[in-house]
């Protein structure tokens, strides 16, 4: 009884290590297994590899495909193999500097200065923007999924603005405005008589232009790594200020119009590989945006401002000297083309050609009313205008 006892037991744990067998044998080759905790799973991650259990080391793993951030021998394999789009590379912070050289087009011309002859001669066109320099700065910084980041974009153009003479000593000049009803340095003493038959009339004209954003993005990439589309969504504020200012003697005339757009814009940048070091691009950008204009007109001279001296025209005696405000509705929309070309890892060449439009804009030209009696009681701010801008820029990109 106790020989069938043992060849019990016997046979029981020879059953009892093939069910064993077949267990561990049936396992999908390459995963782990729960009694090998140094096996290495198909999936799992680089930072998630066990060391061989001749030097064990326990890490935290936090991280998961989404948020796994490449190791630096990674990251710089990419850099030299040029896998992927200059843009779209794994690090933290990107800094780019651009020059930019641009021009505006002409605003609507009016005549201003006529000689004895009847003859044009200072016009708003004789005074304005030629091409401007400027800088862009943009700082951009990689979030944790490396495929978004967050930017700020700042461009500025710095114009020394632009100015016209016309003089006639001999015959003298006249002005095209129509200043009847004014008058300047006490009552009886109409304007016309300081504005006509002068010898000398200067026209000076300046702009100015500011542009910040703040803009979140979003990288999608081919399969190869050869294309990329970058989406874009961000705030945007820009500036664009218009200064006009007509001297004539002691006396000027000078209307401001500041305009204030900011609003929200979304974009989109596409780019394409060629070869190792060369990358084309074509970016757009455009919004819908509110524009408050600030606008402001005046004659004013050594005697002080100029008046109405109209009994005819309501609020006579008040001074030409008109501050008023506007919110408008305006639409910018931003296409530009270009290449960037490596330099290093982490450098780059860039360079191309932008263009962008601007409506609802109040430019100073637009604002010369046809009676300045009438308009000295309050005129409308005109902001039907529409900038057009253009140029190239040339600059150099990090990463770091």
């Amino acid at each position: 009884m106790k020989r069938v006892k043992n060849l019990v037991a016997i046979l029981f744990f020879l059953v009892v290590c093939s069910l064993g067998a077949d267990v561990v044998g049936q396992q999908t080759q390459g995963e782990p297994s729960l009694f090998n905790p140094y096996e290495r799973p198909v999936h799992a991650l680089a930072s998630q590899a066990v060391e061989s259990p001749t030097k064990p080391k326990y890490t935290t793993v936090g991280n998961t495909d989404r948020f796994h951030r490449p190791n630096r021998s990674e990251r710089t394999s990419s850099r030299t193999t040029n896998v992927v789009p200059f843009q779209n590379l794994p690090k933290s912070l990107n800094l780019q500097v651009r020059g930019l050289v641009m021009m505006r087009d002409n605003a609507t011309n009016q005549a201003l200065t006529s000689n004895a002859a009847g003859e044009t001669v200072l016009s708003t066109r004789d005074a304005d923007m030629d091409t401007s320099g400027g800088v862009e700065i943009t700082l951009g910084k990689t979030l944790e999924d490396k495929t978004q980041r967050i930017e700020t974009v700042y461009w500025g153009l710095f114009t020394k603005g632009d100015s016209a003479v016309a003089s006639d000593a001999a015959s003298g000049l006249n002005t095209l405005l129509n200043i009847s009803g004014l008058s300047y340095n006490g009552f009886g003493n109409p304007l016309s008589a300081v504005f006509n038959s002068s010898a000398n009339q200067t026209l000076t004209r300046s702009f100015e232009y500011h542009n910040v954003e703040w803009n979140f993005t979003s990288d999608m990439l081919t399969e190869d790594g050869k294309q990329s589309v970058r989406l874009l969504a961000g705030f945007r504020y820009f500036k664009a200020d218009d200064r006009f200012n007509l001297n004539i003697d002691d006396v000027a005339y000078s209307v401001t119009d500041d305009n204030h757009l900011f609003g929200a814009q979304v974009g989109a940048l596409w780019t394409k590989r060629k070869g190792n070091k060369l990358t084309y691009h074509i970016g757009v950008k455009t919004g819908v945006f509110f524009n408050a204009i600030d606008h402001r007109t005046k004659i004013l001279g050594a005697a002080g401002h100029a008046f109405i001296e109209d009994p005819a025209i309501m609020n006579w005696r008040d001074d030409f000297n008109e501050y008023s405000k506007k919110t408008d509705m305006s639409f910018l929309g931003q296409l530009e083309l270009g290449f960037d070309f490596l330099l290093t890892p982490s450098c780059q060449l860039t360079a191309g050609y932008r263009v962008m439009g601007v409506t609802g804009m109040a430019f100073a030209t637009d604002q010369i009313p046809a009676s300045f009696a009438e308009a000295a009681e309050g005129q409308p701010v005109t902001a039907d205008g529409s900038l057009i801008m253009h140029g190239a820029y040339i600059g150099v990109d990090w990463n770091f």
